[in-house]
């Protein structure tokens, strides 16, 4: 039985489909998901939803700066556990809180978010795109152009991150949302 010899473009092939499987595996290891707005998100003993996002113009020290606002509904909550959205999302205590919710501009800057007070089963997380007051002048300078930039932005320029703090078997590591205008159909 003769072989056939191996040619430049079988090793091509090979070496492709190799490169893509890899690739593959490390984005699916990283577990943090895309979920679309409206669609259930199970992380620990809840079930939630993201359903309406909304932007308004605030000021701050004098000065105009974007605020997002984005409402999670609970769905469900495990029976044995006695658990609501706002303390597992923000952990941690008033003065220190770790946030596990935060929105990413389309430049790559990071805002944390903080939760509101309970209306039933729905939450609202606000999101003011300031940097915290006590500054220098020079960094005040610079927040205040980063704080313009975000004048024109809308929800769209916005993706929102949910980390998963007591992950489950067959739940995601964490979440990711792009944000865009909308409200649920109900």
């Amino acid at each position: 039985m003769t072989s056939k010899p191996i040619t430049r473009g079988t090793r091509l092939f090979c070496a492709l489909m190799i490169s893509a499987t890899g690739s593959l595996g490390l984005f699916g290891c990283s577990g943090t998901e895309r979920y679309d707005m409206g669609q259930t998100i199970e992380m620990g003993p809840l079930s939630f939803r993201v359903e309406s996002v909304s932007t308004t113009l605030r000021s701050h020290e004098g000065k105009p700066r974007r605020v997002i606002e984005v409402e999670l509904w609970q769905v469900s909550v495990d029976p044995d556990e006695d658990m609501d959205l706002v303390r597992f999302l923000m952990r941690g205590t008033e003065f220190a809180p770790r946030p596990q919710i935060k929105i990413r501009d389309r430049e790559g800057h990071e805002f944390s978010g903080r939760m509101g007070l309970r209306r039933r089963d729905r939450w609202p997380a606000r999101f003011e795109l300031a940097e915290a007051s006590g500054f220098t002048d020079a960094s005040r300078e610079r927040a205040d152009r980063f704080a313009e930039q975000h004048l024109s932005m809308g929800p769209r320029d916005f993706r929102m991150y949910i980390n998963n703090p007591d992950r489950r078997p067959g739940q995601p590591r964490a979440v990711w949302l792009q944000l865009r205008d909308y409200r649920p159909t109900r």
